[in-house]
């Protein structure tokens, strides 16, 4: 009694385990997706699973509830037999069979199951269930010629199954294992008529869950991960679309930029030597003309420069040549070019940057990033002061640039540093600009080694705060004395455009009449030039047909 005992308690265990997976993947499946043909066949199956689990724990305990034998175990076959016919349509339909073979083959089964449901309930497959002689709660029987027939045929369709799965398994993901949850079903069956009377575990109850376990994770695959998988890739296709657009609108803008300004500087520079060099031939009202000119164009021209520099950085290609820079010097050199714009305002900038110890970085790009921070601190301070405070620690230098301007609103303030976007972008604002300003002053500086805050309250002001590397004792600026038998300096131009390269040399000619100046208007005239003359400066122009400046550079530094 003791050993039926603990028979029935594992049988029953593993059921109710078996039995609560299914019923899991039922509501699961069916919660994924109601409507869909192959989620109503797996939730079939797992249901009748459930079915299944349910009525063959009651088989252990026909005796103890009085039940009949026949009623119960008819019905837990009648369960089994829709589980394993429904897991073969719904394997047929989920793996990727022709479909017409898939709808033969689906209602052939269906019919080999309702005659087999027929015959087994009409007595015609076994001789019913009966206690077994040894006492030890189970029941037995024993099919007729009919019901070996049928058996085998299940039995057959089983392997056959998973043989054409196994054929197909490299026809598509999805269906790579699915072979696997045929032969499961075969192995408890198997499991049941040889080995179940010497060894009574129920491993047939866990063959069903583990082949049910197969077919569910390859539905939830298919109709979750899959799908995530196939966004994600679309996504990533987009991304790499959108990278790409960036990438052809910066070219654009790049070339269209050097196109502008190539003739712009053109146009400045013979303005500039007009202005310059006709002192008593103009009147007033033309050198105020020629100076509205010159001023505009530069203002064009520094627009064009943010366009041409912002591309060069992303695409990697402006390199930074840091120097140990004189910190009062660049800031005074700064402050003095862009303070005569402010004479008629109520405006003071105060200075506090007496003691500022040197930095090291691009003079030229430094230059740059605060020209940027103070145009923009002059634009949005009408009255008040703007601040410049440095200090020095071991190893960087601080820069503390405080205005008491119109401020930046807080949820505005990540808008400052992203490329094309104005705090006020309305067709109404009052301040202008293209937004590049700052964006390119923050690659600037993280290019130079350094940081870039902001502190902003509106209506109040804002400060920058920077941080650039310090220049150490062994950096400081060398000033050599002049060399007296120093060569005479040689310039190479070399440039496609002719009248970019008659501006730079009467420029050049004009401003230092003791240079040498040369010109060459294709990259292989240049090097050849370069080689021969061996120029102590060339000006080289980055657009160029055939050989650009870029391959120029290159084979020059070779």
């Amino acid at each position: 009694m003791d050993e039926i005992s603990v028979t029935t308690a594992i049988v029953v265990g593993a059921n109710s385990i078996t039995a609560i997976v299914s019923a899991a993947l039922f509501l699961l499946v069916l919660w994924q997706n109601p409507r869909h043909l192959t989620n109503q066949l797996f939730a079939f199956s797992t249901l009748a699973l459930t079915g299944f689990c349910i009525t063959n724990s009651l088989g252990r305990l026909v005796d103890t509830l009085q039940l009949d034998a026949n009623t119960v175990f008819y019905t837990s076959n009648t369960f089994y037999g829709a589980f394993i016919f429904g897991l073969l349509v719904f394997t047929l339909r989920f793996a990727p069979i022709p479909r017409g073979r898939a709808t033969q083959a689906t209602i052939a089964i269906i019919l080999i199951g309702l005659i087999l449901g027929g015959l087994m309930w009409n007595g015609h497959m076994d001789d019913g269930y009966k206690p077994a002689p040894d006492s030890s709660g189970d029941y037995q029987t024993s099919f007729t010629a009919l019901g070996f027939l049928m058996a085998s045929v299940i039995f057959g369709t089983l392997i056959a199954t998973a043989v054409i799965l196994y054929w197909y398994r490299h026809y598509t993901p999805r269906a790579r294992l699915l072979w696997i949850a045929p032969l499961l079903v075969v192995a408890g069956v198997l499991w049941i008529v040889l080995i179940w009377p010497s060894l009574r575990l129920p491993i047939n109850t866990f063959t069903l869950a583990a082949a049910t376990l197969i077919l569910g994770r390859a539905v939830l695959l298919e109709q979750t991960f899959d799908p995530l998988a196939h966004y994600s890739a679309e996504l990533t296709a987009k991304n790499r679309e959108l990278e790409e657009a960036n990438r052809l609108k910066r070219q654009f803008m790049a070339n269209m930029s050097h196109e502008l300004r190539t003739p712009l500087n053109s146009i400045i520079g013979y303005a500039e030597l007009t202005l310059h060099g006709a002192d008593k031939q103009l009147n007033d009202k033309q050198r105020d003309r020629l100076e509205k000119v010159i001023r505009n164009g530069r203002h064009l021209l520094g627009l064009i420069n943010d366009i041409l520099d912002l591309g060069n950085i992303e695409a990697g290609r402006l390199v930074l040549h840091p120097e140990t820079v004189d910190t009062v010097a660049l800031l005074d050199q700064v402050i003095g070019v862009i303070e005569p714009g402010i004479s008629s305002r109520s405006l003071e900038i105060i200075r506090d940057y007496a003691a500022a110890p040197a930095i090291y970085v691009d003079r030229v790009r430094a230059r740059q990033i605060f020209t940027n921070i103070l145009d923009n601190a002059i634009k949005f301070t009408q009255q008040g002061h703007i601040r410049i405070k440095v200090s020095g620690e071991r190893q960087v230098v601080n820069f503390e640039i405080e205005d008491t301007g119109i401020g930046i609103p807080e949820d505005k303030l990540p808008l400052v540093f992203e490329e094309f976007r104005q705090v006020d972008s309305t067709s109404t604002r009052q301040y202008g600009g293209t937004g590049l300003g700052m964006p390119i002053t923050k690659r600037l500086i993280e290019m130079s080694r350094g940081t870039i805050d902001l502190e902003s309250t509106e209506n109040r002001g804002t400060t920058v705060h920077i941080c650039l590397p310090r220049a150490d004792a062994a950096q400081r600026l060398h000033h050599p004395p002049p060399d007296a038998t120093a060569h005479i300096i040689n310039v190479l131009i070399i440039d496609d455009e002719a009248e970019a390269r008659t501006l730079l040399y009467d420029t050049l000619r004009t401003a230092h009449p003791d240079y040498h100046v040369y010109t060459a208007d294709s990259g292989r005239e240049g090097i050849e030039a370069a080689q021969r003359i061996q120029p102590d400066i060339i000006t080289l122009d980055i657009m160029m047909p055939n050989m650009d400046g870029w391959q120029v550079l290159k084979r020059l530094r070779s």
